[in-house]
């Protein structure tokens, strides 16, 4: 499944009530759900903010056995950067969030084109 937004403060919003319907529709339980739209919102975020955007975020979903994939696309060939930040800090969480609660996560770098940034959840709401 595949969807395009554009780059900006809703998209979050948009990927979540997005995505919410595929996971049930790959069996996910309530928790892997939560999960998956925390997650996705994250990482859409991060694309918002830090992808180098043209004209719009890619993000797919596949059902993978017992694992729900996402992949989040932006123009910015950079990789995500995992931030330790302290407990008053305003933000900086994001990927921390995704490298705890995902089965596993990762980028594809595309040069200048950008980069995926994917991660899997189980089905279960286990990691």
């Amino acid at each position: 499944m595949f969807l395009r937004v554009a780059p900006s403060l809703a998209a979050a919003r948009h990927c979540r009530r997005w995505i919410v319907p595929i996971a049930r529709e790959c069996g996910a339980t309530p928790a892997a759900i939560a999960a998956v739209e925390l997650l996705v919102s994250e990482v859409v975020v991060n694309a918002v903010k830090y992808g180098a955007m043209r004209d719009t975020i890619e993000v797919t979903a596949t059902c993978d056995r017992r694992l729900l994939v996402v992949g989040v696309r932006d123009h910015n060939p950079d990789p995500p950067v995992v931030l330790e930040v302290g407990p008053a800090a305003p933000g900086g969480r994001g990927m921390h969030l995704v490298q705890r609660m995902a089965h596993s996560w990762g980028v594809r770098p595309h040069g200048a084109a950008g980069k995926p940034v994917w991660f899997q959840v189980a089905l279960d709401g286990g990691a």
